[in-house]
């Protein structure tokens, strides 16, 4: 009994050694980790991008009704698929005729949309250089550099993932400068651990578009069977495109948003984000 009792008590005696020499390493991981202090910070007399900014909200809300038109246009070619299918025509020359109409507004309508995407995606990716650039002066570290946010888009198979990376990165930083940790957003998994929902669900319609995109482009429709197809899928695409802008929208108003609060300086002295803390 005696030597069983002295069993337990070495084993309780060497738990608590353990445990108090755990609490003490624990302790000095702490006191070792660096702090973030508001004295790190350089708070920003003027944002940078915010003309960039006004110019891409409005190309995105053009873009929102270009959307929309290609909606409805494809609704009215699947009513024109229909009445070939049906034999409604009464003559060659009619059927060439609403032919001719379908093309003109259906691929006037997307010229116009080329011509738009083209003109807003110039200030987006700028309003992107500028925003990382407010991050970089406000003196954050940050793993990605803001050339290196906007490049990584024009990168096959990198633009799947870089991106994605630099937008959490900006949006983590925007929106809590002292909790900001580089290393965080450094390896892909834990930058999604650790993304907003809002920019998982952007990249999420990003992608998908993108791969939605790619497969109609690659995809030559014979007949009018192949063509209704065709038009059913490109109604789904439009959907997510709108799905898309709204959600870059509220994710660049956010950011542009944390960035005027967190960043800028206040006439009489610090930031409002450096007097909380």
């Amino acid at each position: 009994w005696s030597i069983l009792v002295g069993r337990k008590q070495t084993r309780e005696a060497s738990v608590l050694v353990d445990t108090n020499a755990n609490n003490s390493k624990n302790m000095e991981d702490h006191q070792m980790a660096p702090e973030i202090t508001s004295s790190a910070f350089t708070p920003l007399k003027k944002l940078k991008g915010g003309l960039a900014y006004r110019i891409s909200t409005v190309g995105l809300s053009l873009q929102l009704l270009f959307s929309f038109a290609m909606i409805v246009s494809c609704v009215m070619q699947i009513d024109f698929l229909r009445e070939i299918q049906m034999e409604s025509f009464q003559s060659e020359e009619e059927l060439n005729q609403a032919a001719n109409a379908n093309d003109t507004r259906h691929y006037g309508i997307q010229m116009i949309g080329f011509i738009i995407y083209v003109l807003t995606a110039i200030p987006i990716l700028v309003w992107i250089y500028k925003a990382h650039q407010n991050v970089s002066d406000y003196k954050l570290q940050k793993t990605l550099t803001a050339g290196w946010a906007v490049g990584s888009f024009f990168v096959p198979f990198i633009n799947l993932v870089r991106p994605y990376q630099a937008m959490v990165e900006l949006y983590l930083c925007s929106s809590s400068p002292q909790e900001w940790h580089p290393e965080d957003a450094s390896d892909f998994t834990k930058s999604v651990k650790i993304s907003p929902k809002l920019t998982r669900l952007w990249w999420v319609a990003w992608t998908s578009c993108w791969f939605f995109g790619q497969a109609l482009a690659r995809w030559e429709p014979e007949d009018s069977v192949e063509w209704l197809q065709y038009t059913y899928w490109d109604i789904g695409y439009y959907t997510l495109d709108i799905l898309l802008i709204v959600l870059f929208l509220l994710l660049m108003k956010n950011i542009q948003g944390n960035q005027k609060k967190n960043f800028l300086q206040n006439q009489s002295g610090p930031s409002e984000a450096l007097m909380r803390h």
